[in-house]
């Protein structure tokens, strides 16, 4: 009886460091990397109040498929995460063109390209989730949006009433969502993933981002409205 008493104090003395080890082996966090995907329709027909609106006539009025990628680093970790950060995004879209003055497809292609780059801040309530366990986390964010477009056909840059169809705008734009922290599904495959790569916790989010891009245009430029309201589905990864 002593014997086995000894064994199970020997036992505990020698796990309770270890399990202190592995809470302690949780690595720091201070920045987040998203990968995301979005139905894109920019407000290029806005305004057309009567037939169809370019957009809707070239390209048949469907979305666009956007693809951004989106670094955050926090520098306040209080009540809640504040962050800046900085996202890239490409999306295209292509159809036939008509030929000129009718309504007839031709052999060309003509296309749209647009290529979003925001700055941002981030605020992610996430204390419920760091001091609770309660694995939704709400946030907001505003940033500025800069964005190159270009309307082409085959290889060359379109051009409309002596314009050319290609240029950069200037917005502001604003986001809320909320993530999913996919380590309450896994703990221990959480914990294994963090101490191979050093990903402190994983998440998916879905979030609506409403974007005025009206602010300022460079001259010269076709003035095409691209500011959009917009789902977005993603894959985060904070470290």
């Amino acid at each position: 009886m002593k014997l086995a008493s000894s064994l199970l104090l020997a036992c505990c003395l020698f796990a309770a460091p270890a399990f202190a080890n592995e809470v302690s082996l949780a690595s720091s966090r201070d920045m987040l990397l998203e990968f995301k995907l979005s139905p894109y329709t920019p407000m290029i027909d806005v305004g057309y109040t009567s037939g169809q609106g370019p957009y809707q006539r070239v390209f048949g009025g469907g979305p666009m498929l956007l693809g951004e990628l989106e670094y955050e680093y926090q520098f306040f970790q209080k009540v809640g995460t504040l962050a800046v950060g900085f996202s890239a995004g490409y999306a295209e879209k292509f159809a036939k063109a008509f030929i000129a003055n009718t309504d007839i497809r031709s052999a060309d292609t003509t296309g749209l390209r647009l290529i979003p780059l925001k700055a941002l801040i981030t605020y992610r309530f996430d204390y419920f989730w760091v001091h609770g366990n309660v694995p939704l986390i709400p946030y907001a964010k505003f940033g500025v949006v800069g964005m190159p477009w270009f309307a082409v056909k085959g290889s060359d840059i379109e051009t409309a009433d002596g314009l050319r169809g290609a240029g950069f705008k200037v917005g502001i734009a604003g986001t809320i969502g909320v993530s999913f922290c996919l380590d309450v599904l896994d703990r221990r495959m959480a914990r294994d993933f963090d101490s191979s790569t050093g990903v402190n916790h994983t998440y998916l989010f879905g979030e609506f981002t409403g974007q005025d891009l009206q602010l300022y245009e460079a001259p010269g430029s076709l003035p095409l409205n691209l500011s959009s309201a917009h789902w977005d589905f993603g894959l985060a990864f904070e470290f």
